[in-house]
């Protein structure tokens, strides 16, 4: 074999291997794109990151002030609900676990919300026993008590709600939470 023979032989062995490598790391790359790695099924979409930031609201919740003669607005963060029912929900338990927070609430500590729906533009929110049993009583403690569910409310949900029914254990009415002041009724607040 002469000079020039295997010259031109080695030319199209490297052409060949050169050929084969680019079909091969095609195949490779088509392959990752049709069975994405773990790392890449761990990512989020964007869409679904923008959604998760989304998820974080800044809600005003109305507790007492210093001296606890006056209502006051306290902005804090909550995660935002898909609908507005259950974001209902989440501000309120927020103003009822306002003294974890360190504010002072006129709603007694062991208050649950049991349920909250809307109907309308009216909103109904159920309350433990607690809300009666344990308050502790007075026109002025219940007014507040009323008066901090209500701004709550209003603050948050303008849009959508005109009036807030307060409900016991499973959605009883009952006349009053202290004795003063008549809940059976829905209270506009706007």
């Amino acid at each position: 074999m002469s000079w020039r023979q295997i010259g031109v032989f080695t030319i199209g062995i490297m052409a060949m291997a050169i050929l084969i490598l680019i079909v091969f790391t095609n195949l490779n790359s088509k392959k990752k794109d049709k069975q994405p790695s773990n790392i890449e099924t761990l990512q989020l979409s964007p869409v679904s990151n923008q959604n998760y930031q989304a998820e974080l609201e800044s809600i005003d919740i109305f507790v007492l002030d210093s001296d606890q003669f006056e209502l006051i607005p306290k902005q804090i963060e909550i995660h935002q609900s898909g609908s507005v029912s259950q974001n209902l929900k989440d501000v309120i338990q927020a103003l009822l676990e306002a003294s974890k927070n360190g504010f002072q609430t006129t709603i007694p500590e062991a208050t649950r919300i049991y349920e909250a729906y809307i109907d309308g533009k009216t909103c109904y929110l159920d309350f433990s026993r607690e809300l009666y049993g344990k308050h502790i009583g007075g026109t002025k403690a219940e007014f507040l008590t009323i008066s901090s569910i209500l701004k709550t409310v209003r603050a948050n949900f303008l849009d959508h709600i005109e009036q807030v029914h307060i409900l016991i254990e499973g959605g009883q009415e009952i006349k009053s939470i202290a004795g003063h002041i008549d809940i059976s009724r829905p209270f506009g607040i706007w």
